[in-house]
């Protein structure tokens, strides 16, 4: 049975950033050597997602720790009126 993906996806702008890659090493290599005297232009897309927040959220915290505390009460109670009716079938 064969792995992987039969076809490799590819980044956006990937040809033209492997060009201008290649072709800079090849100009600025110095045989192998990692002394490069200038940076290489590489193409920059806007990005897909964003990182800015638009608004504040509203389950900090303190609302979790709430809902954990609530629902670990809802537990509890739960068991305890298991318990309590398993002792009244005895």
């Amino acid at each position: 049975m064969k792995q992987g993906l039969p076809i490799r996806p590819t980044l956006p702008l990937q040809e033209e950033t492997l060009e201008i890659l290649h072709r800079y090493f090849a100009e600025h290599g110095n045989q192998g050597k990692a002394c490069f005297v200038a940076m290489p232009h590489i193409p920059i897309m806007n990005p897909l997602i964003t990182t800015a927040i638009t608004a504040e959220s509203e389950d900090t915290q303190k609302d979790r720790e709430r809902m954990y505390r609530k629902r670990r009460q809802q537990l509890k109670q739960e068991n305890d009126n298991l318990n309590q009716d398993d002792n009244e079938l005895d």
